[in-house]
């Protein structure tokens, strides 16, 4: 399923933190989960920085993050019908799902773009 499909379907999209060569879970408790989807801005007219950043520009939609079983690092990610209907087909939007521990340290664990 393509990651814009995932976003906009009626169905959470379900996630399991795993890393490593054995795919070890990522025990989630404790942290601070988000998950948005933005408009990225660009440094020049073309519309990409050299190495293709971007920085985060308006936060278009933020989902609804639901704790599935943080311990095995699954949570399931979902925006609304409104939401969704609220995104315009001419953007290209990117999202991110980011967990930030008691430090304050942030990690995206999962990213990426689609149009509406």
């Amino acid at each position: 399923m393509a990651t814009g499909e995932a976003l906009l379907s009626r169905q959470p999209l379900l996630y399991t933190g795993s890393v490593g060569p054995t795919n070890a879970r990522v025990n989630l408790t404790g942290y601070t989960l988000e998950a948005k989807v933005f408009t990225p801005v660009f440094a020049n007219p073309s519309g990409e920085m050299a190495d293709g950043a971007y920085t985060v520009g308006a936060i278009a939609a933020t989902f609804a993050v639901g704790a599935v079983n943080l311990s095995q690092g699954q949570v399931a990610i979902s925006l609304t019908e409104t939401q969704t209907a609220a995104l315009s087909p001419a953007v290209g939007y990117r999202w991110y799902f980011r967990a930030q521990d008691a430090t304050g340290y942030t990690l995206t664990w999962l990213s990426g773009s689609f149009t509406a």
